[in-house]
């Protein structure tokens, strides 16, 4: 009995299991998908178009581009479908295109099919925005923090198996097929037991008393209502936000999402390069890596990456709450990625444990920034809208974030393998450096961003400093008044100062 309430208690509470476990499910797909073009791109260069390892990166990139740019053309308009027609038909829509694709990239032979396929794939991978505005339905202020870390903890990948017959000439059937055989099983899960309707999170007292006393009075208000004429009630003009104060109100959701992006691109960018700078000759400036040992520095991040979720994260996040925590994470980026090349230095020395005891603690410092930004940040995203617009809000941030990952790999590989070649070569520090800027840059927005982000819109008035002033019936309650906590900003002040003039 005390091993099932462990059990339970690692899940987030409040949300139905039969609910739950299809989006999990998703989410381990969505990471395979994402992750095998990231480990195994180079690779496939060096089987299907050059020996070079110096060369890779050229090829890389124009794979990382056309996954992603197709990704970005579908997302925007698939999170505006799921707020009209539902989350459900959508994740089942586009679980079945990267079933399909993902059988068809498990019989990869040569580079040109694959980044055909690829792009295909990334057509199709239309649910990513949308589960997580489907996860963002199923949680409130109590469990969005540890559900978003458990989105994080599942999102890992394999790795390229080595083989002997079949599997030497299909040599990524396994990460493939594996991706494939998630997305079965996330479709036959969700047929069953995805559902639209969302969990009804608690209301506030204040909202609650409101409400009450609203059908108390419903037959008063009939009485009343019976007073006005129709001349009376057709010369109140209409009222209708005009286009300045529309984009004043949704500042910052799109603000938001740009962070995303750049927090995407960034992040994408580093976990594209590794690889290939790890493949690179040492004499360049790489480590001379093959895949087994490439392999080994996934699978340290493998077994970081839980850690930081099961043991860290939440803490962080109760203490710190998650724009602390995104800042935290996002200055990290910068020593972590600029540290990376220094490890060179270690090649040539007489034991390799030197070596690997300085990639297991860089290893560590690198996920635990990139997941203290990305899990924040994606959380903060569904916090800023209400829950009919979780899926607009999502495709906006994924279709930015695709965009951001295309371009940033198909300009920084080249770069990188630009930097190995001949006379022109460069220190492969300059591309890393690149990235440890654009990290810092990403915090300077942030200052202007309201602490109530960290809780969602539904729940803002629970975590008020002060109560919310009573509303009287009939009225429109300003939400800055009641649930601002004090804390100045240009998204708050454009939010006071909008006013809405009345249709001509």
């Amino acid at each position: 009995m005390p091993r099932r309430g462990r059990v339970i208690s690692f899940l987030p509470p409040g949300i139905p299991r039969s609910r739950l476990m299809p989006a999990l499910v998703l989410v381990m797909a969505d990471s395979c998908m994402t992750a095998c073009i990231q480990t195994t791109a180079g690779f496939m260069v060096l089987d299907f178009v050059t020996p070079d390892p110096n060369r890779v990166g050229f090829y890389t990139g124009i794979m990382c581009f056309s996954f992603y740019i197709m990704q970005a053309l579908s997302s925007l308009i698939v999170g505006w479908a799921s707020d009209y027609f539902g989350r459900r038909p959508v994740l089942l829509v586009g679980v079945i295109g990267s079933l399909v694709t993902s059988t068809c990239l498990c019989f990869t032979f040569n580079f040109w099919y694959m980044v055909f396929v690829k792009a295909l794939n990334g057509l199709f991978y239309i649910y990513q925005g949308v589960l997580k505005a489907y996860m963002g339905d199923l949680s409130d202020s109590s469990n969005r923090p540890k559900l978003a870390s458990l989105h994080g903890l599942l999102y890992r990948y394999p790795d390229k198996i080595d083989q002997h017959g079949f599997f030497a000439y299909f040599p990524y059937f396994i990460p493939n097929v594996f991706c494939a055989a998630l997305c079965l099983l996330g479709l036959l899960l969700g047929y069953f037991f995805l559902e639209d309707k969302a969990v009804q999170t608690p209301q506030p007292i204040e909202l609650q008393n409101l409400t009450s006393d609203f059908e108390l009075s419903n037959d008063l208000d009939s009485e009343l209502s019976k007073e006005f004429t129709s001349d009376s009630i057709k010369s109140e003009p209409l009222v209708r936000p005009s286009t300045v104060s529309l984009i004043k109100i949704y500042a910052l959701p799109i603000v938001l999402c740009v962070i995303y992006a750049f927090t995407g691109l960034v992040t994408i960018c580093f976990r594209t390069i590794v690889p290939v700078w790890a493949m690179a000759d040492v004499d360049v400036g790489g480590l001379g890596f093959d895949s087994t040992q490439v392999g080994l520095m996934n699978a340290i991040g493998g077994v970081v990456v839980p850690i930081i979720h099961i043991i860290m994260y939440n803490p962080t996040v109760n203490k710190l709450k998650l724009l602390c925590t995104f800042r935290i994470g996002i200055i990290l980026c910068a020593p972590a990625f600029i540290l990376t090349p220094p490890l060179r230095r270690l090649v040539p020395l007489d034991t390799k444990a030197a070596l690997w005891v300085a990639i297991a603690g860089l290893v560590f410092l690198q996920q635990f920034a990139m997941q203290y930004s990305l899990t924040p940040i994606l959380t903060m995203i569904t916090n800023s809208v209400s829950n009919n617009k979780m899926g607009k809000a999502n495709g906006i941030g994924q279709c930015l974030g695709c965009i951001g990952e295309a371009v940033g790999p198909a300009l920084l590989s080249p770069l990188l393998a630009w930097s190995f070649e001949g006379s022109r070569k460069m220190d492969s520090i300059f591309v890393f450096a690149i990235l440890a800027g654009a990290s810092l840059l990403i915090v300077v927005p942030t200052v202007k961003i309201p602490s109530t982000i960290n809780f969602p819109m539904c729940n803002r008035a629970l975590h008020s400093p002060t109560p919310p002033p009573s509303i009287a019936i009939g009225t429109i309650p300003n939400d800055s008044a009641a649930y601002d906590d004090k804390e100045t900003s240009i998204f708050e002040d454009s939010l006071d100062n909008t006013t809405f003039p009345p249709s001509e």
